[in-house]
């Protein structure tokens, strides 16, 4: 099995979410991944398949992610397919997220859908400590 960065995993699945409606930094989804390795292992064999399809590797930006999931819009619906079908997965992500990124949560209702057009939002919430 190819080695895949937590970085080219946190690009493949920001690209992802964005296609479910969801925007936020590859560099959020990388932090909760180096915090939660075990986090990043799962997410990595769910998705290792779609990132090999992809032909990612430990250099991949999060623009040739784009590019490549452009080109293949077939992987992206698969891979959300994948995380809707597993929503305590979601769910723990989720928690890891907003704890990681200071209240930024994914709308799970538009996980596993087309979206048309980009209407989706983002809940944060900015905590001074």
């Amino acid at each position: 099995m190819e080695f895949i960065s937590l970085a080219s995993l946190s690009a493949f699945l920001g690209a992802c979410l964005m296609k479910a409606g969801e925007k936020f930094s590859e560099k959020s989804i990388e932090t909760v991944f180096e915090h939660r390795r075990e986090l990043a292992d799962v997410f990595t064999g769910l998705f290792q398949q779609e990132i090999t399809t992809l032909g990612l590797n430990d250099s991949a930006t999060p623009e040739e992610v784009k590019k490549q999931l452009k080109a293949k819009p077939e992987v992206a619906l698969q891979a959300l397919k994948k995380l809707a079908d597993k929503p305590e997965l979601l769910a723990e992500f989720n928690e890891q997220l907003k704890k990681e990124s200071g209240g930024i949560t994914i709308n799970a209702k538009n996980i596993g859908q087309v979206v048309k057009e980009n209407y989706g939002t983002i809940n944060q919430t900015i905590n001074f400590s």
